[in-house]
């Protein structure tokens, strides 16, 4: 089993050490948001502040429009459960409808609904005066009716007024830009929402860092960002680690090569060592 770095929190950076290297996780003071900058993430939409800001990241998906993705068949089977999640009466809604609709027929009834549901949300949608839960419950709820996964969930920070609604919808225009299955996505979604929160949490709240590895005093490589407290989880412990293997490893190579010259060289056994101990713990690969 690979023994993982014993990072201990020090003055303003965690510390560790591995194979006489010093390693040092530090906070990255502007970390990129990785909805921005990275490619497959899930849509996603964070409410936050006083006055609810929200904040989209869908890549032209329409996930505050579950309505959008219901076909008129299920529009017809799950009106009242709609209903139900909405906290609309369903006998008064009939009733609305039926005296709305001139046509009676479930295509004119259905568009009706429509409207009624999308009005609804609206409604809910979160100000100053509302509570935002309610909006992103409704909205994860109507889009799990239908079997597209979605979740409302909520990330605190360490000071006051951090603190963010999210919603995460795995759309069907998502799964087809990634390239996985709905068989997996139906597998792994609960730990892909997991992730997801995790992962905006870190970013939203600070909690990303880069790592230094450091030997005698100077500064060998740097590498960043990663997400979260738990360096395991995020990996840099992991890269950490192969980044020291590597450079040990390319010491030796550069070493081995040196030695072999002066042996060609016919360079005095006596000198080499000194010639060999000029080689610096560098690798021209980073």
């Amino acid at each position: 089993m690979t023994a993982h770095i014993d990072f201990h929190y020090s003055t303003d950076c965690y510390e560790g050490e591995y194979r006489g290297f010093n390693i040092e996780a530090k906070h990255c003071d502007q970390p990129e948001n990785p909805w921005v900058m990275w490619d497959c993430n899930t849509p996603m939409l964070s409410i936050s502040g006083r006055h609810r800001n929200i904040t989209e990241h869908a890549e032209g998906d329409n996930i505050q429009d579950p309505l959008e993705y219901y076909t008129e068949g299920q529009l017809s089977r799950h009106w009242k459960a709609l209903c139900k999640i909405l906290d609309l009466k369903v006998k008064e809604i009939e009733l609305e409808v039926r005296e709305n609709v001139e046509c009676q027929n479930a295509e004119h009834f259905n568009e009706e609904r429509r409207r009624i549901f999308d009005d609804t949300l609206y409604s809910l949608k979160p100000s100053y005066y509302q509570n935002a839960s309610d909006y992103i419950d409704a909205i994860a709820d109507m889009f799990n009716l239908i079997g597209i996964h979605a979740v409302s969930t909520s990330a605190s920070g360490y000071s006051q007024g951090d603190y963010a609604y999210l919603l995460f919808v795995l759309t069907p225009e998502h799964r087809k830009r990634c390239g996985f299955s709905k068989a997996s996505e139906d597998k792994l979604f609960k730990e892909w929402f997991e992730t997801d929160e995790n992962l905006w949490a870190a970013w939203a709240f600070g909690d990303v860092y880069y790592f230094d590895v450091i030997k005698d005093g100077a500064i060998m490589h740097s590498g960043g960002e990663y997400y979260g407290t738990d360096h395991v989880k995020s990996y840099l412990d992991e890269t950490a680690r192969m980044t020291v293997d590597f450079i040990i490893e390319d010491f030796r190579q550069k070493k081995t090569n040196r030695l072999k010259q002066l042996i060609a060289n016919k360079v005095s056994i006596l000198q080499r060592p000194t010639i060999l101990n000029q080689i610096p713990y560098r690798s021209d690969y980073f």
